[in-house]
Order: C-alpha cells, then structure tokens, then sequence
C-alpha cells in the first residue's frame, strides 16, 4: 500500500472516530434549547403557566405560591424540573431575594415600569428596583428547590423579554403577548419540551377560572369593560386547542396531569374533552381560595 493511501486512510478514520464520539456525548447530555445550556433529560418537567392578574397585584396571591414552592424538597438530583411563566399581573410583589439573574441575562432596561436608564443613575436603589418579577415582561424561570446543588429555594431566570412567537428569541412586551392568548400558552409548553425534556410533563394553569362557559386565565394588560368581558380570558375552544396542539400532545402524547389552580374548572364538558390530552386532571368544581393550593407538600 502506498504511503500516501495510508494517510489518507488514517486521516479519514480519525475524523469517522471524533463524528462517533460528539454523537455519543451529545446523546447522553441530551441536549436542549432554551439558553443554549445541556441539559440531562429529567424524570419529569413541571411547568407553571402563572398568569398573576389582580390575584398577585391586589394581595400577592400567586408570590404565596411560589414562595410554597420555593420551600419544598424535589431538587436534589435534577430529576424533576420546575418551570415557571411569570406574566399577566400590574404588580408583582415576589422578593427579590428569591430570584436570580444569571450574568448576560436578557432583561431590558424597561423590565420594571418607573425604571429609565436615561435619567436614574445605576445605585443600589435602581439595581434594587430592577431586580424583580418583571410586569412590562412576560419571563421564564427555573424554581429550584431547597434541595438543589445550585440556588437553593431560588427563581433562576431563563428568559427575562418576552418568548415571542414560538418561543423563538424575541423582545415582546406583556400588552403584546397576553397570556389569555393560547398562542402564549402552546409557545410556553413548547419552550419546557426543548428547553428541559423529560420523560413526563405536568402543565399547572394558575389565575381565574370561569368554567366552560368563562374559560381561563385573566390578562391585567388588556383593558376590557368588565371582569367576565370574553376578550379576557381564553375561551373553552381555545384551551381545548392550546393543550391539542403542542410539542407533548402531537401525535398522540399525553401530559401526566393538567391542574387548573383557578376556581371552576372541573366540569363534564373539559373532564371528557381532556381526557384525550393528560392521564390525570386536577381541578375544582366550585370556587378556589384566592391562594391557590398548598404546593409544598405534594411537592415534597
């Protein structure tokens, strides 16, 4: 054999064995979008469609959630995954010592309504007020339990501008991406799926709820004429259409549960319709408490 085909043979093994090898390592990081960090596929990814609206802007009503779930225990081996779409609210009261902006975060500068870089010096007041639950913004973030490795007890943001059309990279405000939109609902769970996949998905809705005849999920950035106003919350079809057409239920995957946090929203006609979309169903025939349910001890 001459030299010069051993070489080349040797040249075109070498780069047969490092294709062979990303492939391996890709495969087992399991690589996902999102923020461009590989991720393990976990257990289970629980995802939190928490749409605030006057609940969180008149008595901190969903901050008490998240701070129960802030509190639990399902963190330590990364196995469970809990996302959280914070939006929907004129107000949010969440601390800021629970949250966590990672370096080179996408946070505008008009994340926090009042906060205007042209004038306002960046001292610890500023900094204070910027660093908070967006109500300019719709954000994504990653709740970690207190047993976690890393941010125990900690909201670790994801996305701080807005997910934008199919959760593609995009700075769009609240008033433009209503979280009564199912559009924002299907591009909430799509982004979960690629950002932390899993072997099951669980989808909590958290706001008002009116039932089959309502629907779900009041918007404090859309003004309407009244609370019931139809504009305001996403209709039966549209919840139906949300949940039938995403990254988990396209081609006859299920959800492990949908939970509606939100009073009313237990009845016939969503119990059968569902029945196509999840394994189980969590929801309330009558009225909630305006704080939801107790998440630290199914949690835990």
């Amino acid at each position: 054999m001459r030299k010069d085909e051993m070489m080349k043979r040797k040249y075109i093994g070498t780069i047969i064995g490092l294709i062979v090898v990303a492939c391996i390592v890709s495969a087992a990081l399991g690589l996902s979008r999102g923020n461009g960090v590989s991720t393990p596929k976990a257990r289970r990814t629980i995802m939190l469609y928490d749409c605030g609206a006057d609940l969180e802007t008149s008595a901190a009503m969903a901050t008490y959630n998240i701070e129960q779930i802030l509190k639990a225990n399902f963190s330590k081996d990364d196995g469970i995954r809990f996302i959280v779409m914070t939006g929907g609210s004129n107000q949010w009261q969440l601390d800021k010592d629970y949250l966590v902006f990672p370096e080179g975060n996408n946070v505008p500068d008009d994340a926090v309504a009042g906060y205007d870089p042209q004038i306002m010096e960046t001292t610890d007041e500023v900094l204070d007020k910027y660093s908070q639950v967006s109500n300019i913004y719709n954000q994504v973030w990653e709740a970690k339990g207190l047993d976690a490795a890393e941010h125990p007890g900690k909201m670790v943001l994801i996305d701080g501008d807005g997910l934008g059309s199919g959760g593609e990279a995009a700075t769009v405000k609240s008033a433009d991406e209503l979280m009564s939109d199912p559009e924002v609902l299907k591009s909430f769970i799509n982004f979960c799926v690629q950002y932390a996949p899993a072997e099951k998905y669980d989808l909590i809705l958290w706001d008002h709820g009116g039932g089959p005849t309502y629907g779900f999920g009041m918007d404090e950035h859309e003004l309407v004429s009244s609370f019931w106003d139809s504009r305001s919350l996403m209709s039966f079809p549209q919840i139906m259409d949300a949940l039938s057409d995403n990254d988990v239920t396209k081609g006859g995957g299920k959800f492990d549960f949908v939970d509606f946090d939100a009073c009313l929203m237990s009845s016939v006609e969503l119990d059968l319709v569902l029945a196509d979309y999840t394994d189980y169903y969590i929801a309330s025939p009558e009225t909630e408490p305006g704080y939801g349910q107790y998440y630290t001890g199914w949690l835990d």
